[in-house]
C-alpha cells in the first residue's frame, strides 16, 4: 500500500505464456494473471480506474470499500490479449 495514497497499487509490466529474455523478469502468465484477479475479488477489493480515483480526490468524494488500482505499464500485446478478458 502506499503511503500518499491509501490505495494498494498493483502494476504489471507483461502477461505472457512465453516472455522473451527482455521481459521474463517482470512477466506473470495469464493463469497466474487470472488468478491474481480472483484474489481481489475474493478479498472484496473494489478496482478503480485511474481517472475514477483522480476524480474522486479532485472532488473530494470518498472511495468505495477497500480500492485497489490495476495498472499495467506497457502496451504489449499480451495484455490486451489475456488480461483484457479476465479484468
Amino acid at each position: 500500500m502506499t503511503a500518499d495514497t491509501g490505495v494498494p497499487i498493483l502494476m504489471y509490466h507483461a502477461v505472457a505464456s512465453d516472455p522473451n529474455e527482455a521481459t521474463r523478469a517482470l512477466s506473470v502468465t495469464p493463469e497466474a494473471f487470472a488468478a491474481q484477479m480472483e484474489v481481489i475479488g475474493d478479498l472484496g477489493l473494489t478496482p478503480v480506474t485511474t481517472a475514477g480515483l483522480a476524480a474522486r480526490w479532485r472532488d473530494r468524494r470518498p472511495l468505495p470499500p477497500r480500492p485497489v488500482l490495476v495498472t499495467f505499464d506497457d502496451g504489449y500485446a499480451g495484455v490486451h490479449r489475456h488480461a483484457l478478458p479476465v479484468l
